[in-house]
C-alpha cells in the first residue's frame, strides 16, 4: 500500500493531536484571537477530525498551537473538533446547528525567529493572545551566524539617559533603532514563553569587540522584581554575568540589592545588582578610561572597573524546537 507524503502527515497530526488533546485543552484560550459564526461548520473535505473534545474553547486552543490552522469546526453534541489546516482563511461554511465555526485572526511573529525580511524594527506577540497588551514593536538584527535576534538593549553614544526609575525600566524606553531598553515587562513576556539564548555585544573605544553569549536567560515578573536566570556562558569578554544570577532588578527609587548598599545610585544604573556588580551595562556613558569606580558601561572580565565601554548590545533568540 502506497501512503503519499499529504496522507503521511495527515495521519501525523492526528497522532500528536490525540496524545497531547488533554494538555492543550488546559491552555489559556484568547477569544478575541478568532471571529466567529454560530450555527455554521466548515466544509473542507482536507479538514482533520479529533474526537471527544470538551469545548469550543478546547477546540480553539489546538488551533492556537498549530501554526498550519487557519479555523476549526466544533459539533457541541459530539464533542468533535474539526481542524482545517489548508491555510486557507476563506473557507466554505454551512448551516449546522450547534455547531460553531471559529477563523483565526492574523498572527503576529512570537519574537525575531519568526521574521525574514532583515534588520529593522517589527510588530511581534510572544503570547497566543492578541490584543493591545500583547503587541510592541522590537528590532530585529540578523547576528554573524545568519539567525534573527531581538534587541532588548543597545548603548552607542551616550544621547539618551539610563539612570531612570523603576517604572521606565518595566515599560522601556529610548529609541529602537539607536539607544533603548526595551522594557522588563516585554522582556519577562518574552522569556516566559520560551527558552531563550542570550549574546551580548561589546566594543571600546579602540574599535576593538568582544561578546559573551549564555545558553539560557529568563527574568521573571514584576512581582518577583524581574529575577534573573541565566546559565552557560560561551565567548571571549569572559562571564561577568554570572555573579548577577538570581539577583533581582533595581533602579535608584528601588533598591533591592542582597547588601542593601543602594547600588543602583551607588554606579549610576540599574541593573541585577548583587553586591554590588561585575556588569553594568546600563550605567553612565563615560567615553573610555575614567577616574570614577565602576559607574561607567563596565564589563569587568575584559576592561575592569576603570572603563566605560563604546558600545553595548543584548540580544535574545529563541532555541530551536520552541
Amino acid at each position: 500500500m502506497i501512503i503519499n507524503d499529504k496522507l503521511m502527515k495527515r495521519y501525523f497530526l492526528i497522532f500528536t493531536f490525540v496524545v497531547f488533546v488533554q494538555k492543550i485543552e488546559t491552555l489559556d484560550f484568547c477569544e478575541e484571537t478568532f471571529s466567529y459564526f454560530t450555527d455554521y461548520k466548515i466544509t473542507n473535505n482536507d479538514s482533520i477530525l479529533i474526537n471527544a473534545v470538551r469545548s469550543t474553547q478546547a477546540c480553539g486552543s489546538v488551533c492556537l498551537t498549530t501554526s498550519d490552522c487557519c479555523a476549526v469546526s466544533y459539533i457541541n453534541n459530539s464533542r468533535e473538533c474539526y481542524l482545517d489546516t489548508s491555510g486557507s482563511c476563506n473557507l466554505p461554511k454551512v448551516p449546522f446547528e450547534g455547531s460553531m465555526v471559529m477563523i483565526r485572526q492574523t498572527v503576529l511573529p512570537k519574537d525575531c525567529e519568526d521574521v525574514s525580511d532583515g534588520n529593522g524594527t517589527y510588530r511581534i506577540n510572544p503570547s497566543y493572545c492578541s490584543g493591545p497588551f500583547n503587541d510592541f514593536n522590537v528590532y530585529c538584527e540578523v547576528g554573524s551566524d545568519n539567525q534573527y535576534w531581538t534587541v532588548f538593549q543597545r548603548r552607542v553614544d551616550g544621547l539618551t539617559d539610563f539612570y531612570r526609575t523603576w517604572l521606565e525600566y518595566e515599560n522601556g524606553f529610548g529609541d529602537l533603532t539607536n539607544e533603548f531598553w526595551l522594557g522588563n515587562e516585554k522582556i519577562h513576556m518574552l522569556t516566559s514563553n520560551n527558552n531563550y539564548t542570550l549574546r551580548i555585544e561589546l566594543e571600546n573605544f579602540a574599535n576593538e569587540k568582544r561578546y559573551a553569549e549564555y545558553q539560557t536567560f529568563k527574568i521573571s515578573d514584576a512581582q518577583s522584581e524581574f529575577q534573573l536566570s541565566v546559565n552557560g556562558y560561551s565567548g571571549n569578554a569572559g562571564d561577568s554575568l554570572d555573579y548577577h544570577n538570581g539577583i533581582v532588578f533595581s533602579t535608584k527609587d528601588r533598591d533591592n540589592s542582597p547588601s542593601s548598599k543602594a547600588c543602583a545610585v551607588r554606579f549610576h544604573g540599574a541593573w541585577w545588582y548583587n553586591s554590588c556588580h561585575q556588569s553594568n551595562l546600563n550605567g553612565n556613558y563615560l567615553s573610555g578610561s575614567h577616574i570614577s569606580f565602576g559607574d561607567g558601561i563596565e564589563w569587568l572580565t575584559w576592561t575592569g572597573h576603570y572603563y566605560s565601554l563604546k558600545s553595548s548590545k543584548m540580544m535574545i533568540r529563541r532555541q530551536n524546537g520552541n
